[in-house]
């Protein structure tokens, strides 16, 4: 199982990849927001702006003053911000997308047999979903064969983990996260999109135990969900997080308020491309990834 060109290690009973690679970029600043009523993208402005001391270890998150959220309406119902940190002696940048379920919609891709970067991807589900982000979905085979459970427009993939990962799906059109652990997927007709990755990072608002504390640092992707029932994606710019530090950040990140967290692909393999922000602020796949999550505004 791979989910890219780069080196990888197996780690515990997840099997999980920790592929490394990766590049850093700017940041942005407090901004005023543009106009929700628009149909295509809202007019934003972004400079740089130096990243605040944060590092990945628990008891100075929960301690460290934190900046405002800076988040900047980029299209109706999606929002965009990048969050400097320094983790440990690194300084890194996250790329964050929220979005309001109630406003946007959230499609599967998939296509094994035509792997593209998600720069690429984000032309594709443009043109056939009217997609304005995506994000790279889950873990992969060398033949880019899906290695969980992937549901695209009600189609099944795959087959489901059992006893490890979780599972972002839309059931009755409304967004969720799920622990297999705790809930183990069981056909549904009415999930209409899936993607099952690995590992489960937090439910509920806390930290799961048990993630791999793999001494292996990565760059890492991730979807989740916050109080207010708003889908969070992010991406790390830098090959430097280990995945308990990753969920303990984002668990203090009182500005996130994510109840639910799920990791998905790192690595070679994360990105994010979205509609209306500058290339410069975004992050593009360095392998080929056959499955994607598409974010579409509604009309």
């Amino acid at each position: 199982m791979r989910c890219s060109r780069s080196a990888a290690l197996i780690c515990g009973a997840f099997g999980a990849l920790l592929p490394i690679s990766g590049c850093a970029l700017s940041g942005i600043t407090d901004l005023p927001s543009g106009n929700r009523s628009l149909a295509g993208p809202l007019p934003v402005t972004f400079v740089a702006t130096p990243a605040p001391a944060v590092t990945d270890t628990p008891s100075a998150l929960a301690t460290t003053s934190l900046p405002p959220t800076g988040w900047r309406d980029v299209w109706p119902g999606i929002q965009f911000r990048r969050a400097g940190v320094t983790v440990e002696d690194w300084v890194d940048w996250l790329v964050l997308l929220r979005v309001d379920p109630s406003r946007a919609d959230f499609r599967v891709r998939y296509a094994p047999d035509a792997p593209q970067q998600v720069r690429d991807w984000h032309r594709r589900a443009g043109a056939e979903t009217g997609a304005a982000a995506v994000v790279n979905a889950g873990f992969f085979n060398q033949n880019n064969r899906i290695t969980g459970l992937l549901i695209s427009d009600g189609q099944v993939h795959g087959q489901t983990y059992r006893g490890f990962g979780g599972m972002f799906f839309v059931r009755d059109g409304q967004p969720a996260l799920r622990w297999l652990v705790e809930y183990p997927y069981q056909p549904d007709p009415r999930i209409t999109q899936a993607i099952q990755s690995f590992p489960m990072l937090a439910r509920a608002g806390q930290v799961i135990d048990g993630i791999p504390a793999s001494e292996q640092r990565s760059r890492r992707s991730f979807v989740g969900i916050d109080r207010d029932g708003w889908v969070v994606f992010g991406v790390t710019t830098m090959p430097v997080w280990r995945l308990t530090g990753l969920a303990d950040y984002l668990l203090h990140r009182s500005d996130l308020a994510l109840e639910s967290v799920l990791n998905l692909d790192g690595g070679a393999s994360s990105g994010v491309w979205v509609s209306g922000v500058p290339d410069g602020l975004l992050v593009n796949s360095i392998d080929r990834v056959p499955a994607v999550i598409a974010i579409v505004p509604r009309p």
